[in-house]
């Protein structure tokens, strides 16, 4: 008697699993359409001033956003110099006729290459933007 009980108790379980877990009328995630991604354009332009930038001098780095964008946030600048160090900063945001441009006063430690990321959002969208610029001794 203990093991038809148990047995039924069991077969019970095992259907209110089945039914709590696949016998629903919403569609399952799986069989929903996919939402395109759509990733916007969006082209930079990094200019330094001085145009040779040397360690350990002021320089101003500016990025021109050349397509008409809807920024949020702001842009971050992250140098990284090919040592362990890295260093952001939050760029200024200026309004000019041909659209939005960023300004940040840096000073790079390491001569040679050195990496720039640019960071920000366009919409709901984070951009991440990599450009590079030779540092005189």
């Amino acid at each position: 008697m203990k093991k038809t009980t148990l047995f039924i108790l069991c077969i019970l379980t095992l259907i209110g699993m089945l039914y709590l877990s696949g016998c629903s009328s919403a569609q399952s995630s799986s069989t929903r359409p996919l939402t395109e991604l759509v990733i916007p354009k969006v082209t930079t332009e990094l200019t330094s001033q001085p145009a040779s930038p040397k360690i350990n001098e002021d320089s101003i780095l500016t990025i021109h956003l050349l397509e008409d964008v809807n920024v949020r946030g702001g842009m971050r600048i992250e140098l990284r110099n090919n040592s362990l160090t890295t260093k952001i900063f939050n760029a200024t945001e200026i309004e000019v006729e041909e659209g939005m441009m960023y300004e940040v006063n840096v000073q790079f430690e390491q001569k040679g290459e050195n990496e720039i990321y640019l960071h920000f959002n366009v919409d709901d969208t984070h951009m991440m933007q990599k450009k590079t610029i030779e540092v005189l001794p």
